[in-house]
């Protein structure tokens, strides 16, 4: 990742402020992130006709996605469509990030006339944020300022720089483009198609995964004439979509596109509900003190994405037992009352019947609506990849969990992945000294602690399913009584008050007809819970996970003795691997959970 600067432009610095509601709030949600690129020369007589076609490009955005936070423009601020795009945002209160290939002194001699330096300026003190992209190998502040032959080739360097920049940290790329590929590198053509078919061209093999999906989002295409092509062939009164050439066709590609923000926005939602529900320092990931200032930030989003797990995980215990008692347990008692039941009351029990299966249908349908079990799975896969980001930080190493998390069902996760990017990007490059008693323990030992304690409570849990087989037996035990008492009744020998008392109150009474239904009922209940919260597959993760977070505190014991370099190493070799099971095992447990969504008919 470039180690880019980011800061407040020198006009509009923000107050000091503790870490009220709305700070929590305003430092926690995902940004729907836009880019700009496009011609510097545009002709006069079509920047109405632009402006109009971007401004509603813009309202279709907002009104498509329904998003609750300001959208971002990363805009590099050029003369002709970088700034007619950055007034509209401007206007549309969009929240401007000035994205520059150097600083702005030096870019400013791209500008020939004093007009379009001011108006350069003005954007800048406008910009929410300035982002000044590093000098590319081999340039110098003072090399690309001389107007000398190579100056130009080195400048040209920054903008390319600028283009993978915009590539790397948008969702969505505006492009006011003629529709010709210069292949001019750091040209608008060369950023459409890096965004199209990423680093490796249309061949789409990613530099560490050659069999990654593609991730880059879609290209909105503004047909825009220029002074150098006046002319293009093609639509001028509409913008198009063009998707990643990953995908097959733009259905498919505008579904996942939607799927995406769908998801980022339905959590940006839950955590302004959240905003109240602060850690105090004994609750959070890491105690305050023990925080460097630049981890902050990525902590308060752990928090939020962690409480809304538990909060959702509660959620979907309850609708799943709510379901099994109400459409199974509750069921079939009612039933089984309305058939064996005193005559008197069976059209009560008739109704009863029918209004709990009326019940359980509404919770599965508002527990399916707000997807209740999708969202616990989702936000627990966000905190985790977030909390082993922290941790690698502090251990020194510059790993991103984005390079190796969920990688096997792409299509649904991948906002996850996007919003572990985009919110560990800003600290990608700080380097931080490794500070091994806080990874010790808050990583290794809580870990340990949690995974030893969570196997305990499976297997307590798992024991659960015993209850199915005393339910069971409690039926065969009452059948076979049933059976008994029946061929006893014709055995000589029997006073008639008995038989009539005992043997034949034995067989025919409704209690009895009721409990031999309900039994087995109980434990299709029992076992349909079991499977659901699959325990017996998470014991096995848990205990696998138990076994090498011990094994990691061993490993971190006996390097302690060595000597500082070959003791930084060795640990951060074991965190890293430890870090990778980690991230597989959440994956697994993540897409485990996923193949047993809320049903109806959970013990069908």
């Amino acid at each position: 990742m470039s180690s880019a600067t980011l800061s407040k432009p020198a006009a509009s610095k923000p107050v000091a402020e503790s870490m009220t509601e709305a700070a929590f709030r305003s430092r926690t949600p995902l940004p729907l992130v836009l880019a700009v690129v496009g011609h510097r020369d545009l002709i006069d007589e079509d920047r109405p006709r632009l402006r109009h076609q971007v401004a509603s490009l813009l309202d279709s955005f907002a009104e498509k996605y329904q998003w609750s936070h300001p959208f971002e423009l990363l805009c590099g601020l050029a003369e002709g469509a970088d700034r007619l795009v950055a007034h509209i945002a401007i206007q549309k209160r969009l929240n401007l990030i000035a994205c520059l290939p150097m600083e702005p002194d030096v870019y400013e001699a791209d500008f020939k006339t004093s007009e379009s330096r001011r108006e350069f300026r003005e954007l800048l003190a406008k910009a929410t944020h300035r982002i000044v992209l590093p000098l590319a190998e081999g340039n110098t502040p003072e090399n690309i300022s001389h107007d000398t032959d190579r100056s130009h080739e080195r400048r040209d360097r920054q903008y390319a720089a600028l283009g993978n920049h915009l590539v790397q940290h948008c969702q969505i790329l505006i492009a006011l483009w003629d529709g010709v590929d210069t292949g001019l590198p750091g040209g608008t053509s060369s950023v459409i198609s890096r965004q199209r078919h990423g680093s490796f061209g249309e061949v789409n093999l990613h530099a560490k995964n050659p069999l990654a999906f593609p991730e880059n989002g879609p290209v909105y295409h503004v047909l825009t004439p220029r002074l150098k092509n006046p002319a293009p062939p093609g639509d001028l009164e509409t913008w198009r979509l063009l998707h990643h050439s990953g995908f097959k066709t733009g259905t498919e590609a505008q579904a996942r596109y939607d799927q995406l923000f769908h998801r980022m926005d339905a959590f940006n939602k839950d955590a302004a509900k959240i905003g109240h529900q602060y850690r105090t320092t004994k609750d959070r990931l890491i105690p305050k003190k023990q925080i460097p200032d630049q981890l902050n930030s990525l902590i308060d989003r752990y928090d939020a994405a962690d409480l809304l797990a538990l909060s959702y995980q509660r959620r979907t215990r309850w609708v799943l037992r709510a379901l099994i008692f109400l459409f199974g347990l509750g069921g079939v008692t009612l039933f089984e009352l309305f058939a064996h039941g005193p005559e008197n009351v069976n059209g009560g029990f008739l109704l009863a019947y029918v209004a709990m299966i009326a019940i359980a249908y509404l919770v599965y349908r508002i527990a399916n609506l707000r997807e209740v079990k999708t969202r616990h799975l989702d936000y627990r896969a966000l905190a985790e990849g977030l909390r082993l980001q922290v941790f690698w930080k502090l251990s020194g190493l510059t790993d991103r969990v984005v390079d190796y998390y969920i990688g096997k069902q792409r299509t649904e996760l991948d906002w996850i992945r996007d919003a572990i990017q985009r919110w560990t990007d800003p600290i990608a490059a700080i380097s931080l000294s490794p500070d091994w008693t806080t990874v010790g323990q808050h990583w290794l030992q809580d870990q340990f602690a949690f995974f030893s304690n969570s196997a305990r409570r499976n297997r307590r849990l798992n024991r659960i399913e015993l209850g199915s087989y005393w339910a069971l037996l409690g039926s065969l035990i009452l059948i076979g009584a049933g059976v008994l008492a029946n061929q006893w009744r014709s055995l000589p020998g029997l006073s008639e008050p008995f038989r009539e008392a005992v043997l034949d109150g034995f067989s025919q009474h409704g209690l009895i007809v009721i409990a031999m239904t309900l039994l087995p009922a109980l434990a299709g209940a029992i076992t349909a819970y079991s499977l659901k919260m699959a325990f017996s597959e998470q014991g096995k993760q848990y205990d696998r996970m138990k076994d090498l977070y011990e094994r990691g505190l061993v490993c971190f014991e006996k390097a302690a003795g060595k000597d500082s370099a070959e003791r930084d190493k060795l640990i951060q070799k074991v965190v890293r691997e430890l870090g990778k099971e980690a991230l597989s095992e959440n994956a697994d447990w993540v897409l485990l959970h996923r193949e047993r969504m809320v049903e109806m008919f959970v013990g069908g």
